[in-house]
């Protein structure tokens, strides 16, 4: 198996690098030092673009997918091809607008939690949803397969 994109991930930051360091010690063990200061541990694991499975699944038939921005990261995107196809998760921040584009495969659920502010806007392919379940600074929106677009607008 080609390991490679279990590692891929990508994101964007909005200042200047002069130096980056990634160390990585095993699969899901990293430190990312950034213009010589640590960011963070386990920077690139499943908490910046959030796929992960749901404590109750049985491979990865019901995921959570929770983004995590930190710092100054503005863009990250992950996936994970699991036995039942393809997860992605990709997000970005832009002025006062969350965007998370999701894909979940065939006969899987998700729980999308969407980090927002609690008077937000939520938009999925344009369309407004209402009374969406909002805790711990996420909107809460189950789905099942398919692609969906997300916006939080504050």
């Amino acid at each position: 198996t080609d390991i490679l994109p279990l590692l891929r991930k990508s994101f964007i930051i909005n200042k200047p690098i002069k130096n980056a360091m990634i160390f990585i010690s095993g699969l899901g063990h990293f430190e990312l030092n950034l213009n010589g200061k640590k960011v963070s541990d386990h920077f690139l694991d499943a908490g910046l673009a959030g796929v992960k499975p749901a404590d109750d699944a049985v491979a990865f038939n019901k995921i959570i997918i929770r983004p995590e921005p930190v710092g100054d990261v503005i863009f990250a995107t992950g996936s994970y091809q699991s036995s039942y196809g393809l997860i992605s998760s990709e997000w970005k921040k832009q002025d006062h607008t969350f965007e998370l584009s999701v894909e979940i495969p065939v006969n899987t659920t998700a729980l999308v939690c969407l980090p927002a502010s609690a008077h937000a806007k939520i938009t999925e392919n344009g369309k407004v949803w209402h009374n969406v379940k909002y805790e711990n600074g996420h909107f809460v929106i189950h789905v099942g397969s398919g692609k969906y677009h997300f916006k939080a607008n504050e």
